[in-house]
């Protein structure tokens, strides 16, 4: 089976750096993104841990 099949988690920004994609969330929101912005930016589609959930209600 190849490497790639066997992937859980698939980044969707393709060629774009992670500073161009904060650049772009920065211009967009008018702060910093956080870690999770940044992760729900680059992983759409997956599922959040648990943990993060629970932090997000905080």
């Amino acid at each position: 089976m190849a490497n790639r099949a066997k992937k859980k988690m698939v980044q969707v920004t393709g060629k774009k750096s992670y500073a161009r994609v904060r650049e772009e969330l920065k211009a967009s929101k008018g702060q910093d993104p956080s870690r999770l912005e940044m992760f729900r930016a680059y992983y759409p589609k997956m599922e959040l841990p648990k943990i993060w959930k629970l932090q997000m209600q905080l």
